[in-house]
């Protein structure tokens, strides 16, 4: 039998405390076993750093407590830390489906060309009630031209796994970019890469009352950031 890869699961945790044990027992209970998980919360001042001590002694993971850094930071140091062929984040508010990172993995292993796998989400809330109405697209595929000119076909964030090597390849995060993701999609697919969004549903994305998405100024702001930053990426 071959070994199955690797995959890094990389958690940035910040003062969900209500959500946190949720979030690292969807990776624990993933169906495929070949997994790292490291967890490192970025100056929580909430009950989460007693709640993870509990969880990394339980469930025997890497756990990190550090100074605030901001998002971008640590996320890049979690990617310093990695040793999977494979890089799954996942936001300490979210959760994932049990067969997420089998579907991803398969997937990756049979499409080589593809550097990025997403896909679906159900939409929940802060008390774990799936919403009623739920919007599941088809299958695409996602190049630089097609992300330039629809910044919003950006893949789902709590589904989403890459391949390690192209994510050093691209230097980890932008820390600059307050857009990390939206940042990282433009490089990476700039530099001929492809990103897939499979039909499948991967995970739960936790809708409550400080989600950054719901900071509509800051979106509006960063994502006209992205755009100039995008046009001086075409242009080279």
């Amino acid at each position: 039998m071959s070994l199955k890869p690797l995959v890094s699961v990389i958690i940035a945790s910040y003062n969900h405390q209500n959500y946190i044990t949720d979030c690292i027992k969807s990776v624990i209970k993933q169906s495929y076993k070949s997994i790292e998980l490291i967890v490192i919360d970025d100056g929580s001042t909430d009950d989460s750093i007693e709640i993870l001590i509990a969880l990394a002694e339980k469930y025997q993971f890497q756990f990190i407590r550090q100074k605030n850094m901001g998002l971008t930071q640590t996320l890049n140091k979690a990617l310093s830390l990695s040793k999977g062929e494979y890089i799954a984040p996942l936001g300490s508010d979210d959760c994932w489906l049990l067969d997420k990172i089998e579907k991803q993995v398969e997937f990756m292993q049979q499409h080589p060309d593809i550097a990025v796998v997403a896909g679906n989400i159900l939409v929940f809330d802060q008390n774990g009630k799936i919403r009623p109405r739920q919007r599941i697209y088809p299958q695409r595929y996602i190049n630089f031209e097609r992300l330039f000119n629809d910044p919003k076909s950006i893949p789902a964030a709590p589904t989403v796994m890459i391949r390690t090597a192209i994510l050093k390849k691209m230097g980890g995060y932008d820390t600059q970019s307050n857009l990390e993701d939206l940042n990282l999609w433009l490089r990476i697919t700039k530099a001929g890469f492809m990103m897939v969004i499979l039909n499948d549903v991967l995970a739960y994305y936790r809708k409550h009352p400080t989600n950054t998405s719901k900071n509509y100024q800051f979106m509006t702001e960063n994502i006209l950031k992205a755009s100039v930053k995008a046009i001086c990426i075409f242009c080279h």
